[in-house]
């Protein structure tokens, strides 16, 4: 039976020894390898030419044949021949298909709690009990005193099994205060105020209010999310959009100088002096003569 093996290092490939180049018995069956590793193989052709001998032990050397499969480039067949002591023979002790130096392996296999991601827990899923977190101690126990019991489980709500140990809340507060709302982000560096002084902050209680609030308002980009004291956005409630010129500006007015316009000259106004140029009519106008009709009104003679 084939086995495979990845060891967690890699060591170049020695050359065979001294000692074993001079065992005759097990440097010339090569063949006899050969054979073993094809027995094993799917295919014949998945053993490919000899590698080379190299020394494990006394009277244990190992033959290497180049792995042809697809999918393996950079693998061997291994395998080791033995005999017994002033034997003649060659026997198979094992055969096994190792990575070489330049194999493709797969990532070393990690526990789950180390391959754990933020964002890989779905609709649904649940994840095993620890109950060796670090993160976590166990909760408050009521001793009886109504004054102690109402602090402790009223006002910083301690009455679970287990709650946030001071390594968990350092790392909840250095993980986010570096994060997305945080001081350092792009919106933050060019927001006008600060979350501490805006009225849709909610400050949180305990050690974490001295740092942290939520955000309240529903055109902010962070409304419900955790967000520090010194971070900034564009709906701060006490700030306001600075005026500027208008986008739009009225065009220049179009002055036409190719066509006149006539116009009727109106009454002239009566001179100070009251001379009687005042009742001269003015060129060009006609007045004419207006009777009243029977009807009350006024129609042209």
């Amino acid at each position: 039976m084939v086995t495979i093996t990845a060891p967690a290092t890699r060591t170049p490939t020695r050359r065979v020894a001294a000692r074993s180049s001079r065992d005759a018995v097990l440097n010339g069956a090569a063949e006899l390898a050969r054979a073993a590793a094809q027995e094993v193989a799917e295919r014949p052709d998945d053993v490919g030419e000899h590698l080379g001998t190299l020394f494990e032990d006394e009277r244990v050397v190992s033959h290497r044949f180049a792995a042809t499969m697809r999918g393996y480039r950079g693998w061997h067949w291994t395998v080791t021949v033995t005999r017994v002591p002033r034997g003649r023979t060659a026997t198979i002790s094992e055969v096994e298909l190792l990575p070489g130096d330049e194999a493709i392996l797969a990532p070393a296999w990690l526990p789950w709690s180390e391959r754990l991601r933020p964002g890989d827990v779905g609709p649904g899923d649940v994840l095993p009990f620890r109950d060796d977190d670090p993160r976590l101690e166990p909760g408050y126990t009521p001793t009886g005193d109504p004054e102690t019991d109402e602090v402790a489980i009223d006002e910083l709500a301690l009455a679970r099994a287990r709650v946030l140990s001071p390594q968990g809340r350092d790392e909840a507060a250095e993980r986010w205060y570096r994060g997305s709302r945080g001081p350092t982000t792009a919106g933050s560096v060019a927001a006008a105020a600060e979350c501490m002084t805006c009225a849709f902050l909610i400050p949180l209680s305990g050690s974490m209010g001295q740092l942290f609030g939520v955000c309240a308002n529903e055109w902010s980009p962070d409304d419900g999310k955790v967000v520090s004291l010194d971070h900034g956005c564009g709906a701060h409630s006490e700030t306001d959009v600075e005026e500027h010129p208008t986008d739009w500006p009225a065009p220049a007015p179009l002055i036409d100088e190719h066509e006149v316009e006539i116009a009727s000259a109106g009454e002239s106004a009566a001179p100070l002096d009251g001379s009687a140029d005042s009742l001269v009519e003015p060129v060009g106008s006609v007045v004419e003569p207006v009777e009243t009709s029977s009807n009350g009104g006024e129609s042209p003679t």
